[in-house]
């Protein structure tokens, strides 16, 4: 009977060492089976990414003019809390509009142009709500929003 492809290959490996052998054929003993080392891929981290102050602040922005607590919670997050105990008045709207003004002067500069007229709509509401509080001319107003503005940045230098 001629050799077989597998009795010509057992002469082959029988001059080879036992690694070769085992190579080919696999170990005689299961327990020496190498085992198949498992990848397990590594997930890298998001990278940071970085908040659209402007996008979040001018799309808060009430009809009106104004900003409310729920919208400055939305943008500032947990910084909301700090930023919102330091209102200096009873109207929360007028220090919550200061706040997002004070957001976008501090984190969008380089694009004034495109929320200037955001910032002078809420300016205007300022104006409108501080005008009964205050009792003052117009030009005093505005020193007073641009005082107010000028607190919440100030505080939220440290917090955004």
């Amino acid at each position: 009977m001629p050799p077989t492809s597998k009795d010509t290959k057992l002469q082959t490996y029988a001059s080879s060492s036992e690694e070769d052998w085992d190579d080919y054929f696999g170990p005689d003993n299961p327990a020496e089976k190498k085992e198949e080392e498992i990848v397990i891929p590594v997930q890298k981290k998001p990278a940071i990414i970085h908040k659209d102050w402007k996008t979040e602040v001018i799309t808060a922005q009430q009809f009106d003019g104004c900003w409310d607590e729920q919208a400055i919670i939305k943008i500032l997050g947990g910084e909301a809390r700090k930023a919102l105990e330091e209102k200096p008045y009873m109207d929360t709207t007028i220090w919550c509009s200061a706040l997002a003004l004070a957001i976008l002067e501090l984190k969008c500069m380089d694009s004034k142009t495109s929320w200037e007229v955001v910032s002078n709509k809420g300016r205007a509401f300022m104006a409108k709500k501080l005008v009964p509080l205050e009792k003052k001319d117009t030009d005093e107003i505005f020193k007073i929003i641009v005082s107010l503005i000028n607190k919440a940045k100030g505080l939220l230098i440290n917090l955004v």
